[in-house]
């Protein structure tokens, strides 16, 4: 989880979602493939929020369990912390035994909720 200042929702989803080059890449190989999936609006504690998801296939391996593939889900939202909007990153890494399947990152953002901000603890909605 990050925030991000002076950009709205859909700005911020798309700048941490286009960090998958980097996050995957590696300076001693080719580049891997990026793909990314249009934005969808998704509603996260009741609240508008966007998703977007990005493949990502041809990532190098420097270990034999590292993974070729995988999956980075990015939601951003409205916050009211120390930036204005909150961006929630999920990295599934695919093509390697005990992988994830893609319905974990759905699961990982219905769990999402602002906290109270007297005790810290979510407040569910």
């Amino acid at each position: 989880m990050t925030g991000r200042n002076g950009m709205d929702v859909y700005a911020a989803a798309l700048d941490a979602a286009r960090g998958a080059e980097i996050i995957f890449g590696d300076t001693t190989a080719p580049p891997p493939v990026v793909a990314f999936a249009e934005p969808t609006e998704v509603e996260v504690a009741g609240q508008r929020a966007v998703r977007y998801t990005v493949s990502v296939t041809g990532i190098h391996q420097r270990q034999l369990c590292d993974p070729t593939e995988a999956i980075f889900d990015v939601v951003a939202m409205t916050a009211y912390a120390t930036a204005p909007v909150a961006v929630f990153m999920i990295e599934l890494h695919q093509d390697v035994e005990g992988a994830l399947d893609h319905s974990v990152a759905d699961q990982v953002i219905s769990t999402i909720r602002r906290t109270d901000s007297k005790d810290g603890v979510g407040n569910g909605t």
